[in-house]
């Protein structure tokens, strides 16, 4: 068999390892990343694929390990990374987690799940800073993503910087008027506001 039908068939079966995936057949999925590998024991994506399939099983530590094995095969994969990140997350690795969450979003900033990982590492371990530089980095190619600014509204608030959060707050009413997070929130910060003018 030349090259060249190996490299399709290595092709098919990792698209179809991808397709069965995102339908949630894991056995057919494995099979066919498991496939791909036979062909090519080197495939990155074979490797990512079962990092996936690992996570949806909640088996971190084989996840972790098949996404290591894609990195050392291309060190700058953004899915293995981003897969890595995930997987060191749920596993309670969060400071591991973060490392990768950056390197990800270096290469990628429109993936929404690992800003929310972000977050969430960020949030609980006061890295509001590092959280502010991603978030107004993915804001700079979707200026319109309420969830986005109202994260932004959110970080502001719980650095007392209540002016600019009221400044996010404002751009929510202008894209969504009834978007009712924003609202509550804006009248915390009002509310929180006419007291300290009171005690003065």
């Amino acid at each position: 068999m030349s090259d060249t039908d190996n490299l399709l068939k290595i092709k098919i079966y990792t698209e179809l390892g991808d397709n069965y995936l995102k339908l949630n057949k894991i056995k057919e999925a494995e099979l066919n990343f498991n496939n791909a590998l036979k062909i090519d024991s080197q495939n990155a994506n074979a490797y990512i694929g079962l990092g996936f399939i690992n996570i949806k099983n909640q088996n971190y530590k084989k996840a972790i390990e098949y996404f290591n094995k894609a990195l050392s095969i291309d060190e700058n994969n953004f899915n293995a990374l981003s897969g890595l990140a995930e997987a060191k997350f749920y596993k309670g690795e969060k400071k591991e987690a973060l490392e990768y969450v950056e390197k990800a979003l270096d290469i990628n900033i429109e993936n929404v799940n690992l800003l929310i990982i972000l977050e969430k590492i960020a949030l609980e371990k006061n890295k509001f800073e590092l959280l502010e530089k991603y978030l107004k980095k993915y804001l700079e190619k979707h200026p319109k993503d309420i969830n986005v600014i109202y994260s932004m509204a959110g970080l502001s608030y719980l650095q007392d910087n209540f002016d600019t959060a009221i400044f996010y707050l404002e751009q929510i009413e202008n894209i969504d008027p009834n978007f009712e997070k924003a609202k509550e929130l804006k009248n915390i910060i009002l509310e929180k506001q006419n007291l300290t003018e009171n005690m003065k």
